[in-house]
């Protein structure tokens, strides 16, 4: 009767020293796990490229709308400047030759010469030109800066979106 169960486990399963499945080699699985083990894994590459996909056109929509920002800030720095040029160029002379007038005339009211009376009022007015074109170049430096047109927001979803990639590439492997 030993004899018969051991004949019939044989034929329902039968069984290697090793203990390992005998219709497959050692180190092997089914064939059609491993078929299904490649297709999720084929379908987990082709989610993750898709998914790829769509972060650059994300970052590269990310980076059109931050050019666009920072273009808009450039225009405005250049038409700082451009107005600060204009101001001297064509408002300035006037205003400073009135400015210098009314000083002068105020120094030759205290008694000073009419000469030193008017080199004093150059000297303060072209002070406060100076002053003047200072504040209005400091902005438009200040805009036109290096640091103020760099895509900041586009260089921290670039660096997000990279660890993401590494994360689920080591998921992968």
């Amino acid at each position: 009767m030993v004899e018969n169960l051991n004949q019939r486990s044989d034929r329902i399963a039968p069984h290697r020293e090793d203990g390992g499945d005998p219709g497959h080699q050692e180190g092997r699985r089914p064939a059609d796990h491993n078929a299904r083990g490649e297709a999720s894994l084929l379908a987990l590459i082709s989610r993750l490229g898709s998914e790829l996909q769509l972060l650059l056109r994300q970052e590269c929509d990310l980076a059109k709308t931050e050019l666009e920002q920072k273009a808009t800030e450039a225009k405005r720095g250049l038409l700082h400047a451009a107005l600060g040029t204009v101001i001297f160029a064509i408002a300035i002379p006037l205003v400073l030759l009135a400015v210098t007038a009314g000083i002068a005339t105020g120094f030759a009211a205290l008694g000073f010469s009419l000469i030193a009376s008017v080199a004093i009022g150059f000297a303060i007015t072209a002070i406060l030109s100076l002053t003047a074109a200072a504040i209005v170049w400091s902005r438009a430096s200040k805009l036109l800066s290096p640091e103020n047109l760099k895509l900041k927001e586009t260089k921290k979803s670039i660096q997000a979106t990279t660890e993401w990639a590494k994360t689920k590439l080591h998921h992968l492997s």
